[in-house]
């Protein structure tokens, strides 16, 4: 049954940023997105796909997670994704799902923006800890809390890039007084 729930709320996420995406294409010059949209989709693939063989060859070694706790990984995907739309939302139409400096390109300051310099990707990876927890086994959970991650922090370097290039000391100031992806963490 969770597994159930958690394929529907995938479901309705991938919906989502389809939906996003298509709203907010925009034509991007291949040496801003330099591939970070292909490899947040491939880190993801491979953290599904190792998470399958993991549960299918590994039940010896994969110690299981209990109920309470894969019942909390459902809150915690729905929450991520609630914050991710959120985030894009506050955006508008500075949203794009390849990294892409828009003319009159603007920093935006207000709501979770305040606080955080990249919320919907801190509300992907929410959402992807929280399949791994609502998952059968603790290996499961450490592909979702990792293998995604290291495509965002890809994406989230070259997005800086991008927009520090653009945007000058504004960026930098931004920076200096907001959290990266975690709060109060980095």
């Amino acid at each position: 049954m969770i597994t159930s729930i958690v394929n529907s709320l995938l479901l309705i996420w991938l919906i989502l940023d389809v939906i996003a995406i298509m709203r907010h294409r925009l034509p991007s010059t291949p040496d801003q997105d330099k591939g970070s949209f292909r490899v947040i989709w491939i880190t993801v693939a491979a953290a599904f796909l190792l998470s399958d063989t993991i549960g299918f060859w590994g039940r010896v070694w994969n110690p299981p997670i209990p109920i309470g706790l894969r019942m909390t990984g459902i809150a915690l995907v729905v929450l991520g994704i609630i914050f991710r739309q959120y985030s894009i939302r506050v955006l508008g139409r500075y949203f794009t799902p390849q990294v892409a400096i828009q003319d009159q390109h603007v920093l935006i300051r207000r709501g979770p923006y305040r606080w955080l310099r990249h919320p919907s990707y801190t509300g992907a990876w929410i959402a992807f800890i929280g399949v791994g927890l609502s998952s059968h086994g603790v290996l499961v959970l450490l592909m979702f809390t990792v293998i995604p991650f290291m495509g965002l922090l890809y994406r989230i370097h070259v997005e800086e890039e991008a927009l520090r290039q653009a945007l000058g000391t504004a960026y930098d100031d931004y920076a200096k007084s907001t959290w990266r992806l975690i709060p109060f963490v980095y």
